[in-house]
């Protein structure tokens, strides 16, 4: 993950999709006696202890992150959207302005977001996700995953973002 995906959008096929960054959190692998996966004798088996502080702090961090981009995104702060955006799309597109304006055009879901509802914090492929609800200000309903990860000084960055309609009832 990384690299320009965090600004690169896609359309699904009859439908507006779009793909953005997402940030990045490694979650504290525990054995099941609670030692560190490091530590443990279990071949090829890691458990995520959920209700650890650590991985408790790590979750709210990462809800932290998409809901303050989600926000900037919706509310015309590109300052909000660039810090959570990776060192190489920043240096891609310069400015927060430049950065901002793209993102407006390519995830209209979530620049015109008026409500969110987290449905989860997991992992796929080894990597951290959040998935989010959206209600946009037109009242259709979306899902989006936003992929993270760690910068060099711990910062969680959005390195990828999906998106796909969701009717129905939020969660």
């Amino acid at each position: 993950m990384g690299g320009l995906g965090f600004l690169r959008s896609r359309v699904q096929t009859g439908l507006m999709g779009c793909g953005i960054v997402a940030m990045g959190l490694l979650l504290a692998p525990v054995s099941s006696d609670g030692t560190s996966a490091s530590q443990a004798s279990l071949t090829n088996v890691t458990v995520l202890a959920k209700t650890s502080p650590l991985a408790a702090r790590e979750r709210e961090a990462m809800k932290l992150a998409v809901s303050t981009f989600v926000w900037g995104l919706s509310n015309g702060e590109p300052a909000a959207v660039w810090h959570f955006a990776p060192e190489e799309e920043q240096a891609e597109f310069g400015t927060k302005e430049a950065a901002y304006a793209f993102f407006v055009r390519a995830n209209a879901p979530l620049a015109y977001a008026r409500q969110m509802t987290f449905d989860g914090v997991g992992l796929e492929n080894g990597a951290p996700v959040a998935r989010v609800y959206i209600t946009d200000k037109l009242g259709l309903q979306w899902q989006a995953s936003f992929a993270l990860e760690r910068d060099g000084v711990g910062e969680w960055k959005i390195v990828d973002c999906w998106i796909d309609p969701a009717p129905g009832e939020l969660v």
